[in-house]
């Protein structure tokens, strides 16, 4: 029989030692891929004859790609932020407070964690793919919300070589804490510390928020036999934020300072309980576009925001969750 989605199994397990790969014991649910990446060198150089020479040729350079869509739930989005924007323990004796802000001074990998990833493909007898991969590193992460839907979550990245590996017993989290869109909120301020003071009511039509945390892989001669990086590559951390808006009073608002151009600080706000939200602040600029629109005959507003540094505070961007999950407890 043939492997099906629904058996499908994507498992994780954070790294004690970046890049040694360790049993990926937490099962997560979501729309999974992951991916074998090579790059064959095939010479091109005249061979004597008319056509295609070279043979097969040389593999000069390997990785693995992933991703995952699921709902945003309290429990697992901590790993996409810790693997991502920043190696953090929380606050707090439960509830937990887990605040990821990325490290804007320094280039060292270490202030991010890493993870092996497991994947299997199975008909539920057989595995017929078995993928395992080390120094796995989130890329991007998407939130998208709407009033009427679950939150949901994007994310990717990259790791090292793919490895045959026998799939570690996972378990789920005993609990997923879903938010429905409903109970997120959308504050507009003028300053940083003044964040959380301005909310936008009865506006909001939706929000999209992305961040790239600007890590690459970096290959180096190192004489690794499975072709793949040694080390990892910092870049800028870039961060946006989009919102659809009715165009009313406040929304006509929100064009005025389109307008003149005036710096925004944002933050998305999802609480489910007094133990479980997922909060994003954003210091940002307005990007050029503008667009007008309808929702059912009423007409809307969409924003893109672009976040920038603000010297002020000394912030770009604070991803901040809570939940009942102790630092041991991933």
């Amino acid at each position: 029989m043939p492997a099906i989605e629904q058996l499908r199994r994507f498992q994780v397990g954070k790294e004690t030692t970046a890049g040694t790969a360790v049993a990926a014991t937490r099962l997560l649910r979501g729309g999974a891929k992951l991916s074998e990446q090579r790059t064959t060198y095939r010479s091109e150089y005249p061979h004597g004859v008319r056509g295609t020479a070279g043979g097969v040729g040389v593999v000069v350079q390997r990785a693995t790609t992933w991703e995952i869509e699921t709902e945003a739930s309290t429990e697992e989005i901590l790993w996409p932020l810790l693997t991502g924007l920043r190696s953090v323990t929380p606050t707090g004796s439960g509830p937990y407070t887990w605040a990821f802000e990325p490290d804007l001074g320094s280039a060292d990998p270490g202030t991010i964690a890493t993870m092996s990833i497991e994947l299997a493909e199975s008909d539920g007898a057989t595995n017929h793919y078995v993928a395992g991969a080390a120094y796995c590193v989130t890329q991007k992460l998407g939130l998208s919300v709407s009033p009427t839907e679950i939150a949901k979550l994007k994310y990717s990245g990259f790791g090292r070589a793919r490895q045959s590996i026998t799939p570690a017993n996972a378990t789920p989290y005993s609990q997923r804490t879903l938010i429905p869109g409903g109970l997120f909120r959308v504050y507009w301020d003028a300053t940083w510390a003044a964040l959380g003071t301005t909310l936008l009511t009865t506006t909001v039509k939706g929000a999209e928020f992305e961040i790239e945390t600007g890590w690459e892989p970096d290959y180096t001669l190192e004489n690794r036999a499975d072709l793949d990086f040694s080390l990892l590559k910092p870049g800028p951390v870039k961060a946006s934020l989009k919102l659809d808006m009715l165009l009313d009073a406040v929304g006509a608002a929100r064009i005025a300072s389109w307008r003149a151009n005036s710096p925004a600080f944002v933050r998305l706000h999802g609480v489910v309980d007094a133990n479980n939200s997922i909060q994003v602040d954003l210091s940002a600029r307005l990007g050029d576009d503008l667009s007008l629109g309808s929702d059912g005959g009423v007409v809307t507003v969409s924003l893109s925001l672009e976040g920038v540094y603000d010297p002020t505070a000394q912030k770009l961007v604070l991803v901040t969750v809570k939940n009942n999950i102790a630092g041991g407890g991933l």
